[in-house]
């Protein structure tokens, strides 16, 4: 009796669901969905990127024309208060080169009554201890300054120190910032240096702070 091998079993693969025509369109139409979807929203981000980009630009410039500002107002009061040899050469880089307007017609004029005050070996010496923007809007700043001062510029006076506050108003002309107006703050007049006790021969001219023309 013959014996007849057993035959083996094969294992049948799982093909899963068949691929039919619907179904490859169906996956298309999935795929291009997505891809558009993707590019809208890679067209949004961009958008939103630059805007985000311009204003941080924007803050930068903001900022930076603030410190600017704060630093010419600064120059100017420490320069404007100071009194000893070299005042005058000061004065007009710092104080008549940094001003326009009505400013700078009448510190043109003051500038008669340091060269009274030098002449006379008169000393004082001034420090900017706080300055602050009261108003920033584009090339215009206001500034809230307050000033120590040490020293006299009376030759009958003592030495001493004093403080005051000022306001300042400064324009941006031609890349620089430039002081407009100054003028007392919350009814404080500037230590602003005074003529010698001894009478001139001719009128002193009239501070800063006492003139009529508003700021």
């Amino acid at each position: 009796m013959t014996k007849t091998a057993p035959k083996k079993s094969v294992a049948r693969r799982d093909r899963g669901p068949e691929v039919t025509r619907g179904r490859l369109i169906a996956a298309a139409t999935a795929a291009a969905l997505l891809l558009g979807g993707s590019g809208s929203a890679l067209g949004v981000f961009a958008v939103t990127s630059a805007q985000a980009t311009d204003r941080v630009a924007a803050a930068e410039a903001w900022a930076t024309d603030r410190v600017d500002a704060l630093a010419a107002g600064s120059a100017f009061l420490t320069t404007m208060f100071t009194v000893d040899d070299g005042s005058l050469q000061r004065w007009d880089s710092a104080v008549l080169g940094a001003t326009t307007d009505s400013m700078h017609d009448q510190l043109t004029r003051w500038r008669a009554v340091l060269e009274k005050l030098v002449a006379a070996h008169l000393e004082m010496s001034s420090t900017v201890k706080e300055i602050g923007v009261v108003t920033q809007d584009g090339d215009a700043v206001t500034l809230l300054a307050v000033i120590e001062s040490t020293g006299r510029t009376d030759p009958a006076a003592d030495p001493g120190t004093s403080s005051s506050a000022a306001l300042i108003d400064l324009r941006r002309l031609d890349g620089r910032w430039r002081v407009s107006g100054y003028g007392p703050a919350a009814g404080l007049p500037p230590a602003a240096p005074a003529a010698p006790a001894a009478a001139p021969e001719s009128p002193a001219p009239v501070p800063p702070e006492a003139a009529e023309t508003p700021r």
